[in-house]
């Protein structure tokens, strides 16, 4: 009854174009928050709230700033507040879209281009994504929520509305910053591999984790912040495994910590090395752009405080799932297997959206 409860309250937010995200960061209960009006609000420096970002800004995609004027613990029976009074023009879902899909062929071309630009000493390291497209007459909103939590549960679990345009939703298990215990934490994530025992990690793998931690540990060092970092370890996420290693810090000033989160992002875990000028290539090799794919979401909630990066994410809009998914190019990548690692981070969503 609880369940069906949700839906048809998740719904009903949709139909009156409520800006409202879920959350379920790893070992706590879901949390709803919800906007009490339909009015796009810029503030991102809110007490309270839910902000959602874009990969970068030449997506010309404002940040989404939901202020939480309530949050509701959806393990629990308790009332939901009453938003009858609130309407809007806007119809559930009226973004129209023309998503850039390319076929196996396709990618594994701008795979090539991008290995060719490493071996030409432009890059070292470059990030490419592609979408996959499925139509989708209707969604249960809830249940894709809930079954993604059950699933990864080491992940951090999100469902945005952005009234009129889209819904996107994932699991993501790349921390940007978290803070917990009086002191913040990031992790180094890349490499990927299938799931198995006795996991055997590749020269290719080890140096694209390299890239990226010693990224995070040049950031700290250049701002002269004290850090710790474990040792690098295997994080399995179900069908896939990374490498990751985490990284612990403390700042007083949050202006220096907004100034660190900017810096992290998009750091080479997403776009390449160096960043700047692999972004500039992803934006002349993809034939898509990420909108919110690889950007990040952040929130604080009372005593909850963190930023993931949007990765094992999907978008839904006009009747269409759009999942996003990509993987880190290295001199030695191997085109064919570079798809079939996009084919099983893509698992993530659509296995959900199977059952």
């Amino acid at each position: 009854m609880l369940n069906m409860r949700i839906e048809h309250y998740i719904d009903s937010l949709i139909k009156k174009a409520i800006p409202f995200a879920i959350l379920r960061p790893p070992g706590h209960a879901p949390l709803l928050v919800i906007q009490s009006d339909s009015q796009s609000n810029q503030n991102t420096t809110l007490n309270d709230g839910f902000n959602f970002y874009p990969f970068s800004s030449r997506e010309k995609l404002e940040a989404v700033n939901i202020r939480a004027d309530y949050v509701i613990d959806l393990s629990s029976d308790q009332n939901y507040p009453e938003l009858e009074n609130i309407s809007s023009k806007l119809s559930i879902i009226s973004e129209q879209n023309e998503e850039s899909i390319v076929d196996k062929e396709t990618y594994v071309e701008i795979i090539q281009r991008g290995v060719q630009l490493i071996k030409q000493k432009e890059i070292s390291k470059i990030v490419l994504s592609r979408i996959i497209a499925k139509e989708l007459k209707s969604i249960n909103y809830w249940s894709i929520f809930e079954k993604l939590g059950k699933k990864y549960s080491m992940a951090c679990i999100y469902l945005v509305n952005i009234p009129g345009k889209s819904v996107w939703f994932g699991a993501s298990p790349e921390k940007l910053v978290d803070y917990s215990n009086g002191q913040y934490q990031t992790i180094a994530l890349a490499g990927t591999l299938p799931s198995e025992k006795d996991l055997k990690w590749s020269s290719k793998e080890i140096d694209e984790h390299a890239v990226v931690a010693n990224y995070i540990s040049d950031c700290m060092v250049r701002r002269g912040i004290p850090f710790q970092k474990d040792e690098v370890y295997t994080k399995d996420l179900g069908l896939i495994s990374h490498l990751a290693q985490d990284f612990y810090f403390r700042i007083e000033n949050e202006k220096d910590l907004e100034a660190l989160t900017q810096e992290f992002h998009p750091g080479p875990a997403i776009s390449g090395y160096p960043k700047e000028k692999a972004i500039e290539f992803i934006y002349e090799l993809e034939a898509h752009n990420r909108e919110y794919y690889t950007g990040y979401f952040a929130y604080q909630l009372g005593n909850l405080k963190s930023s993931w990066i949007n990765i094992r994410c999907a978008k839904y809009s006009d009747k269409n799932l759009y999942v996003y998914v990509g993987g880190g190019i290295m001199q030695d990548s191997n085109p064919e297997k570079e798809w079939t690692e996009t084919e099983l981070k893509s698992k993530a969503i659509l296995d959900i959206i199977k059952e």
